[in-house]
């Protein structure tokens, strides 16, 4: 995936007031292997994991995580928009943690 097909990911899935609005946003792309645990931290920045990842942890405030595949989400902190493609807990519903998360929105999608 190019720099700017990324780009586009996150304005499509962040919304309003997440990436690109000059607050010292990064962009990373990483690819989990093997079911491995995964701890995002940041400020209005936006990731795209690919692969098979364990449990995902976001944090900080305003960051927008498309996620491949994933066994469980906890999101701490404020305004995280995550998005995942598959399930991969073996339970009917994702797990998701967000108790500790003030307008965190998590939803599934259909493709990376």
């Amino acid at each position: 995936m190019c720099s700017s097909d990324l780009a586009s990911l996150v304005t499509a899935h962040a919304g309003p007031g997440i990436p690109g609005t000059g607050n010292q946003a990064k962009v990373v792309e990483q690819t989990c292997k093997g079911g491995e645990n995964v701890t995002l931290d940041g400020r209005a920045s936006a990731w795209l994991l690919k692969g098979d990842c364990g449990t995902v942890t976001v944090t900080g405030n305003g960051n927008a995580v498309t996620i491949q595949s994933l066994k469980k989400l906890v999101a701490k902190g404020n305004g995280h928009a995550v998005k995942y493609v598959t399930n991969a807990s073996g339970q009917p519903k994702l797990p998701i943690d967000k108790a500790g998360c003030n307008g965190c929105a998590v939803s599934k999608v259909n493709s990376l």
